[in-house]
């Protein structure tokens, strides 16, 4: 294989930096949370479901929203409603996305 420089060679990757995989599966639910990212970090765990992004109520986002904010720039924090599969209390978790790959 022989990697050769293009017309987008100066611009950078676009990506998530939280390290969460959030499915849509009657709510905003987390299917995995990889090791060694902010979101591990932060300690939301996969079964989790996001209630809010920001104060904004889960059911005012799409999950294409909130990948979208899992995109912003590296140091950005936000703020996480999240409760745990079972729990009966929802917890605030901040999130300080980072580049991670």
């Amino acid at each position: 294989m022989s990697l050769l420089p293009n017309d987008s060679l100066a611009t950078p990757d676009s990506y998530e930096r939280s390290g969460l995989f959030v499915v849509n599966a009657g709510g905003l639910v987390v299917a995995g949370v990889r090791p060694g990212t902010p979101a591990a970090a932060a300690g939301i765990l996969k079964g989790d479901t996001v209630l809010s992004l920001d104060g904004t109520p889960a059911a005012q986002l799409t999950l294409g929203t909130l990948r979208d904010a899992f995109r912003r720039a590296s140091r950005t924090r936000l703020r996480l409603g999240v409760i745990s599969k079972g729990a009966t209390d929802a917890r605030v978790v901040i999130l300080t996305l980072a580049d991670y790959v």
